[in-house]
């Protein structure tokens, strides 16, 4: 309902595009309609995300003056950075200059804010905070019992349009208002509400779209007393992306600030670490409170080692002492 209201106030004070998932005849498009009933004729878009990526067919000006965009059945199941990059400007609130076919560029600010329903949720080529904190991800419920609302409710439904968009628009005003909630699933507070369902289908969502988690998960130790190579870290996580099917690079600043949330924290100055030969890297940054598992097993059966040979150590001189 705060998107709803939003998308009713025709500005971008919050950042957000929504995505609606839902297997085929369980009435999102019946929905869609719905909200194109309060917008008004005339007043909604259709562009798709599969337009975007397609290039040559997407034309800016089918945004302008526009209060919503509602694509049903989105077909996309992959977005490249250069789509990405549109969404957030679109999505952004800022004077922006856009494509048209045919004619030159456009440069005004869209209002139309982006619903799109469909079956899965598309996989994007970079996933970023700036993405997290602007997708709203919904499950549609199908519910048997409201399979025929069409004919059985919809005159009840008619009736409390009205009543049903304010109450849209007083939701959407508490959200502005709102300070921002810190969530487990991004690292900066946002605006919006999140539900515990919508909180567990983002951190699947971004286990598809980031190799940042999976990473960490898979390949990394954290504790305060493992240090290691930041760019060595980092080329280990691309490495990582590129051998599971991703194509994106991690960049250093965003890798450091994501690091951050997990307390794991760059040095200030070059200093050294131990690889996984047991060789000293001097003069590098390093990573504080972290590893690769690989380093920590090799680091831990090095303990082990010299732990064992102390105490053999210590039997053979307790020996010479008894005689």
């Amino acid at each position: 309902m705060e998107c709803i209201g939003l998308s009713l106030l025709n500005s971008y004070e919050i950042p957000f595009f929504v995505f609606i998932k839902s297997e085929g005849g369980h009435g999102k498009s019946a929905l869609f309609k719905y909200l194109a009933s309060l917008f008004g004729v005339g007043s909604a878009s259709g562009i798709s995300l599969k337009q975007l990526t397609e290039g040559q067919a997407f034309d800016a000006s089918e945004l302008r003056f526009k209060e919503v965009n509602l694509v049903s059945d989105e077909r996309a199941t992959f977005v490249p950075d250069q789509v990405i990059g549109l969404l957030k400007s679109i999505s952004g609130g800022d004077k922006k200059d856009f494509s048209q076919k045919n004619k030159q560029t456009a440069s005004f600010t869209n209002h139309a804010n982006l619903w799109f329903n469909m079956n899965d949720f598309p996989r994007f080529k970079t996933y970023d905070d700036a993405i997290a904190r602007r997708a709203c991800l919904f499950r549609w419920n199908y519910v048997a019992k409201y399979a025929h609302f069409n004919q059985e409710y919809l005159p009840t439904i008619k009736k409390e349009r009205g009543e049903f968009a304010l109450k849209c628009l007083y939701y959407a005003k508490i959200a502005i208002e709102r300070k921002p909630i810190k969530y487990s699933y991004i690292s900066i507070p946002i605006q919006l509400t999140r539900s515990d369902s919508m909180i567990r289908d983002y951190k699947e969502w971004a286990d598809i779209n980031d190799y940042f988690n999976s990473f960490i998960e898979n390949c990394c130790v954290i504790g305060e007393n493992y240090r290691i190579g930041a760019k060595f870290l980092l080329d280990r996580l691309n490495e990582f992306t590129k051998n599971n099917g991703g194509t994106g690079e991690y960049k250093m600043a965003s890798f450091a600030s994501r690091l951050q949330g997990k307390d794991v924290h760059k040095s200030s100055d070059p200093t050294s670490w131990k690889d996984e030969h047991g060789y000293f890297k001097t003069g590098v940054y390093v990573f504080q409170g972290i590893t690769l598992k690989s380093i920590a097993k090799v680091e831990q059966e090095d303990k082990e080692f010299k732990k064992n040979q102390k105490k053999a150590g210590e039997q053979r001189w307790q020996a010479i002492i008894n005689g």
